[in-house]
């Protein structure tokens, strides 16, 4: 596992023995492939181009060896050179070989043969040689191996809001430069799914609408001609491209041009009142939703099709004659409904559907209720799922049991935390093999500003493709190897200090990692009742006390933990990593702060004698906690700034920075009128 060979291999593959390495001049090296077979074409063609950038002098590309050496990819169905992969590496590898597998074994005469073991399989095995093979002076380093690797999931990847006010840059060549980047990033690292909303978000159509002109964004001509080149782009490099129906409450601006379709309830939800926007009972939203889906068809002719459920429950009432049955499932079956009529044009196309929070009690039902080729993607319900960070099996035992009764289901898991903090990466490995175990079928990191956070996708990359092949200190190993570490192991470890640093952070405020919001709501909820002088029971008072006793002490050595990996980090390597160690330093001591004002706050609300080695003086205390907390949001906004830059999103909004919030929030307590026991 730590073989320098080896660290240049992002995800490990399942089975690999190399016996020796030989010296190729570039003029006597030969790509095959048949031209009949279009993934082995596009390993043989992609392979080429990388080497003749490697070396200024390509091999030969052709249909059949004309060259000393010979890389040649072949379909599943050629039986050539079968005697070849009778090496005991292969044994029983062929009964359960793992999606997009492959098999590469060496040639007599010299050079390698990539052979798919399914469609797709010969590209994937490609991606290994690219990293394998080097370059020295005049030749290259081109190694004799048996290799036998698949995917422990069949799809791998992320979702985005690529085109909203997340996106990272504004102009049509800018955005193409980024995206396409990543979706070579993604595919290198054999990760083989972009999912992109394109209905909802921004709040209009991204694309030029004939069916229904007045839906259409302002920019759709610029966004829709970035979807076509992203789509097909992605298509040449091994990439699903899945367009997205985002959850209806983004829908509001059908509603507004067809207020006969406004939907009739409303929740209340976060100060406002969130209504689905249409109402799916009216067969005009039918209509209107294919007429859409339709046209999204033509311009990215994509082979699925994914929509998402409403995120809160409206809870339409199943006794009323036009609503025989709740809201989820009714827009479950339209959109069902949409893609069966879109089948007699695409026969091959693929239904998805995202079961959100509200829709969690009804999962299990909605499931059964449509056919078993219907693909769904389980986000989350019941404190389980995509915002995890508790040491459970996120996975629902009625998700567990849909995919045992033989149901496609993708697991979305956070690929990106809060604005400034990316998602905990052992979170991330575990979640993927708990969904490994219960049997879903592929992952899909949640991102908001595409893209994801790099190091969780990477890490989202070695695990969903083969979860036994690296530990998590192992694969930061090979992840500061990649960045360019001078010493791998130094960094890894500043890496891992970081990420458990984190976490610590995130488990005292319960919902720092995945929410979306950039806010610490946990925190805020601390300085209100410090600022409404809220009373404390007996108890609040018992619950406090575990703040002494654990959550001071965990944010302490988190405190450290930060510290220790900055002075173990390389500066250059990965710049944004010490920015984002210095940003997480000031949301720790925050948030020791925030949570040492409320106990001192609980204390002296409590009968208790004892009030804590502050004394008497709970005025000044408390002064004490709301300084610290202003001076480590001081320098916050600064460096929030910065990483946003460095992680190139959001380039039009502008969220406020959630630190700055805490102490804006803090300074506002009028510390003299807040009571203590002695005052009851």
């Amino acid at each position: 596992m730590d073989s320098p060979w080896l660290d240049r291999l992002s995800p490990l593959p399942k089975r690999i023995e190399i016996s020796g390495w030989h010296q190729v001049r570039p003029d006597t090296l030969a790509i095959c492939a048949d031209p009949s077979d279009l993934w082995a074409t596009r390993a043989a063609d992609e392979l080429h181009e990388h080497l003749q950038r490697m070396t200024g002098a390509g091999p030969h590309r052709a249909e059949e060896p004309s060259a000393q050496t010979v890389i040649r990819f072949i379909s599943p169905a050629s039986r050539l050179h079968a005697e070849l992969f009778e090496h005991p590496l292969y044994d029983d590898f062929a009964y359960h070989p793992g999606f997009q597998a492959y098999q590469v074994a060496p040639l007599p005469q010299g050079g390698l043969v990539v052979r798919g073991l399914d469609a797709e399989g010969a590209y994937w095995g490609m991606k290994t040689l690219k990293q394998l093979i080097t370059a020295d002076a005049d030749t290259l380093l081109i190694p004799s191996l048996h290799i036998a690797d698949g995917a422990d999931m069949e799809e791998r990847g992320i979702w985005s809001q690529a085109l909203g006010t997340t996106a990272p840059v504004a102009d049509l060549d800018g955005m193409l430069a980024h995206y396409r980047a990543w979706i070579d990033w993604m595919s290198d690292h054999k990760l083989n799914l972009f999912e992109v909303i394109v209905v909802g978000e921004p709040d209009l159509l991204s694309y030029r609408s004939s069916a229904h002109p007045e839906l259409s964004s302002p920019r759709a001509d610029l966004h829709e001609s970035l979807l076509r080149e992203l789509f097909a782009y992605g298509a040449t490099r091994g990439v699903r491209m899945v367009p997205i129906f985002t959850h209806p409450e983004l829908f509001g601006f059908i509603g507004k041009k067809y207020p006969e379709l406004r939907a009739r309830e409303a929740i209340p939800h976060h100060g406002h009142q969130i209504s689905t926007g249409i109402d799916f009972f009216q067969p005009g939203t039918r209509e209107i939703l294919a007429d859409i889906a339709s046209e999204v068809m033509a311009i990215l002719n994509p082979r699925t099709l994914c929509f998402w459920l409403a995120e809160n429950s409206h809870r339409a009432l199943p006794s009323a004659a036009d609503r025989p049955c709740s809201e989820f499932m009714r827009e479950a079956t339209v959109f069902h409904s949409i893609a069966e009529q879109l089948r007699h044009d695409h026969p091959g196309l693929r239904c998805r559907i995202l079961m959100s929070q509200g829709s969690f009690p009804e999962n299990l039902a909605l499931m059964r209720a449509l056919p078993q080729d219907v693909q769904w993607i389980y986000y989350s319900g019941e404190r389980y799922g995509t915002y995890n960070i508790r040491l459970r099996n996120p996975i629902h035992r009625d998700i567990a049991a849909g995919a045992a009764e033989g149901r496609w289901i993708s697991f979305c898991n956070s690929l990106r935390g809060v604005p400034g903090r990316p998602a905990h990466l052992e979170t991330i490995q575990r979640n993927i093999g708990h969904a490994i175990d219960a049997g879903l079928k592929g992952v899909g990191g949640m991102s908001y500003a595409f893209p994801g956070d790099r190091a969780a996708l990477f890490i989202a990359a070695e695990t969903s493709w083969n979860r036994k092949g690296r530990t998590l200190p192992d694969s930061l190993r090979v992840l500061a190897s990649e960045a360019g570490a001078p010493d791998p192991r130094s960094q890894a470890k500043a890496y891992h200090l970081y990420d458990r640093a984190s976490a610590a952070q995130a488990s005292c405020d319960r919902l720092s990692v995945g929410q979306p919001f950039g806010t610490f709501s946990r925190l805020a909820c601390m300085i209100d009742r410090i600022a409404t002088n809220a009373e404390v029971d007996e108890l609040v008072m018992q619950i406090t006390d575990a703040l002494e006793t654990n959550e001071l002490p965990t944010l302490a050595k988190a405190a450290a933990d930060v510290d220790q990996a900055l002075s173990m980090a390389e500066p250059t390597c990965d710049p944004l990593f010490i920015v984002r160690c210095q940003y997480l330093l000031r949301v720790i001591r925050c948030s020791r702060a925030v949570t040492q004002a409320f106990y001192v706050n609980c204390r002296e609300k409590s009968r208790d004698m004892h009030k804590g080695a502050w004394g008497t003086d709970f005025q000044n205390a408390l002064q004490a906690c709301v300084a610290e907390i202003q001076q480590q949001a001081l320098g916050s906004a600064e460096l929030f700034a910065h990483i946003k830059e460095a992680e190139g999103w959001s380039c039009t909004s502008n969220p406020t920075e959630p630190l700055r919030q805490l102490a804006a929030a803090a300074a506002a307590i009028h510390l003299p009128s807040i009571t203590t026991s002695r005052d009851l």
